[in-house]
């Protein structure tokens, strides 16, 4: 089950019928299993508003700038593949020593 990301969107024209067709595409199941997509990924935040302050107006867009790349750089690597490190469990098989034969 998918919940809808905010509720108070929903009477938006088209985020209904989107969020449906991402249901039956599979996008939901895969962002789901970790995968990033990031065409959508600021419609719905509201901009935060800028202090008065130059520091801290300075401080808070460096931080904005740093939260950013990380998100860029999340989702680039592929996660480790676990295939190399499979091996036949050494107390199940005993067709290698060939004891049995």
């Amino acid at each position: 089950m998918y919940l809808f990301p905010k509720f108070e969107n929903i009477h938006r024209p088209g985020r209904l019928r989107r969020f449906v067709e991402d249901l039956h595409s599979g996008r939901l199941h895969r962002e789901f299993h970790g995968e990033v997509f990031n065409d959508r990924a600021n419609e719905d935040s509201e901009p935060i508003p800028m202090p008065k302050d130059p520091k801290m107006a300075a401080k808070m867009m460096a931080e904005q700038q740093k939260l950013e790349r990380k998100k860029k750089d999340a989702g680039t690597a592929p996660p480790e593949s676990v295939f190399r490190k499979l091996e036949p469990n050494k107390n199940r098989y005993s067709l290698l020593e060939k004891d049995e034969l």
